[in-house]
């Protein structure tokens, strides 16, 4: 991925670049659109996330705390079931989900993640620590032993603190 194969558009999704958006175009504005907080959208379809989303069940918190950074940057990580990619349902049950106050990524059920961020680099970091958990989820068929609950609150605590969302 280059700068130059990213797409940019404008809060009315007219195209800012020589770049053609995706159908999920629709999808990426109503989450900006939705959190003003937030400047950047990503959505992967890393074969781990789409791996683990197909054996997790939907819910406000699909993908057990096995890792530190994802506990910091996404978890509890909500998924959405299996809606058609493109599609005005998708975008909208995203959007809507991504509403919770500092909620930064969504899985959705057998395509894929959705990641976000006020800048470019917290975006790829939340793809990059939601990838890592998945792929240990993966790796070991679903029965890593989760963080517990005391160390979560440790972990996640400075960036509540940092964010403002206490």
């Amino acid at each position: 991925m280059t700068p130059d194969s990213v797409v940019r558009l404008d809060s009315n999704g007219s195209t800012l670049s020589d770049v053609k958006p995706t159908k999920e175009a629709i999808m990426h504005l109503q989450i900006l659109n939705a959190r003003p907080d937030l400047n950047v959208v990503c959505h992967v379809h890393g074969v781990s996330i789409v791996a683990a989303s197909a054996m997790l069940e939907p819910g406000e918190s699909s993908l057990p705390p096995v890792c530190p950074g994802f506990v910091y940057y996404a978890y509890p990580l909500p998924m959405l079931e299996f809606m058609v990619p493109g599609s005005a349902a998708l975008a909208a049950s995203a959007a809507e989900t991504m509403l919770s106050r500092g909620r930064l990524a969504v899985l959705l059920q057998n395509h894929g993640l959705i990641a976000a961020g006020p800048d470019w680099q917290t975006a790829v970091n939340v793809a990059e620590e939601v990838d890592e958990a998945a792929s240990v989820f993966v790796l070991s068929q679903g029965k890593a032993k989760g963080i517990d609950d005391d160390k979560i609150r440790a972990i996640r605590g400075p960036w509540v603190r940092r964010r403002g969302y206490e």
